[in-house]
């Protein structure tokens, strides 16, 4: 089986969709603000996706990041990997972050969570993001941080 024969790839996913609402790679690109040969790269898969550029697509078709992934979790009590990118994505819209360092941001701290035991995982999301907004919230007011 190629890579396009499976229908459970990512990039395979985000093109059925896009035809499914009836625009071609043009209109998306337009609709996305990116260049319609990247979008057609990547429904071929043959260029990377990156997270803020799957979170645009996504928002565009309206369709939630994690229906787009594997959503079997690797063991009991897990939560599916697409929901944790979800949760991640979902809280840091709230929080000041530069909209092109975003997608970085999303990575980088989902792969910290994988670093945790299933069990701890929403625990540490939980943390981790009410301390980021204490923190932003304190440095918004020139308040001097307390460590």
């Amino acid at each position: 089986m190629t890579e396009q024969e499976n229908p459970n790839e990512i990039y395979n996913k985000l093109r059925s969709l896009r035809r499914a609402r009836g625009l071609s790679i043009n209109e998306f690109a337009d609709q996305i603000g990116e260049d319609y040969q990247k979008i057609g790269r990547i429904e071929r898969g043959k260029r990377a996706l990156t997270i803020d550029c799957f979170v645009k697509m996504a928002r565009a078709l309206e369709a939630p990041v994690e229906s787009f992934l594997d959503d079997e979790p690797a063991s009991e009590g897990e939560a599916p990997q697409g929901e944790l990118i979800s949760q991640i994505v979902s809280v840091s819209e709230g929080l000041e972050i530069d909209p092109k360092a975003k997608g970085d941001f999303v990575a980088q701290i989902y792969q910290l969570c994988l670093k945790f035991p299933p069990a701890f995982r929403k625990t540490f999301l939980t943390h981790f993001f009410e301390g980021l907004v204490a923190y932003q919230e304190v440095a918004s007011n020139n308040s001097p941080v307390m460590v």
